[in-house]
């Protein structure tokens, strides 16, 4: 019994406080005043007040601690709201490099969403959201906006695809410096950089050239930007010109990329031995 009172007096503190203070100001000022009465009667005003202060107290700290929290939460929702739209921007900007990369050539594109990147580092393949439903097949060359990333793996699923990165050892690509003289190599990575390798010691190769793909060995479409010429070594009794390039294509932190899908001849024979000879 004694704790159901207690317990409504806590829930009706406030009324119960303001019906005292009430009751007795109606009792004091019925009262004639005296110099007895009126001394207690202020004493008792003063108590009441500081009552009532003491009371509001925890009730304020209660208000103040639930506008704390409602304040935390509205400015956690604007933190996550502003990292959804920087998000956004970069994608649209993404997305936007896609579209112009796509209509300026006359390729049959294919964009696709990476799912996942390998282990290693730097990554040697991604796994993509495209596969043989959407027109992949294998061997089928992959882009960014930025330049080539790599090529389909020899077997796609119906949804999915893993894509041989560049940074990959096993990967051959045929490609171009684009000067005057205009000489081809084999691009390979040897796991710490990116060489282009036969390129005749008498053939010039200067630092910050353009490197694209030849079209030769029937995988990557000519033309296509790889990178930049890095640096170049020159060995006066070596056959060949260590060539060092920086591919253009953010390679680490792929986000979207296109599926090129080349028109393919009556004959796959000729892609076959391309692969083998050249784009391996």
């Amino acid at each position: 019994m004694l704790q159901r009172v207690a317990q409504w007096l806590w829930v009706h503190l406030t009324g119960v406080v303001l019906a005292v203070t009430l009751i007795s100001s109606l009792f004091f000022l019925t009262r004639a005043p005296s110099l007895k009465v009126g001394p207690v009667r202020w004493a008792l005003l003063y108590t009441i007040s500081a009552g009532q202060s003491v009371f509001r107290y925890p009730i304020y700290l209660i208000s103040l601690k639930q506008e704390n929290r409602y304040l935390r939460s509205e400015l956690l929702k604007k933190v996550i709201d502003k990292t959804e739209l920087r998000e956004l921007r970069a994608e649209n900007d993404r997305l936007r490099e896609m579209i112009d990369f796509a209509r300026d050539r006359d390729l049959r594109l294919l964009a696709a969403r990476v799912l996942s990147h390998d282990v290693e580092i730097p990554p040697a393949s991604i796994t993509i959201d495209v596969g043989t439903s959407h027109g992949v097949a294998p061997f089928d060359a992959v882009v960014s906006a930025q330049g080539l990333v790599g090529r389909v793996d020899e077997s796609p699923t119906w949804n999915r695809s893993i894509v041989r990165l560049l940074t990959d050892p096993g990967i051959r690509t045929s490609v171009m410096i684009q000067n005057s003289a205009r000489p081809m190599g084999i691009l390979r990575w040897n796991g710490a950089e990116m060489h282009v390798d036969n390129i005749a010691q008498e053939l010039p190769v200067a630092v910050g050239e353009t490197v694209i793909t030849s079209g030769l060995g029937g995988i990557f479409p000519p033309g296509l930007h790889v990178g930049v010429v890095d640096s170049v070594r020159e060995d006066p009794h070596a056959l060949f010109k260590d060539v060092i390039m920086s591919p253009s294509a953010r390679l680490r932190r792929l986000e979207e990329v296109f599926v090129v899908s080349v028109h393919r001849d009556s004959t796959e024979n000729h892609r076959t031995e391309g692969i083998n000879a050249m784009d391996r």
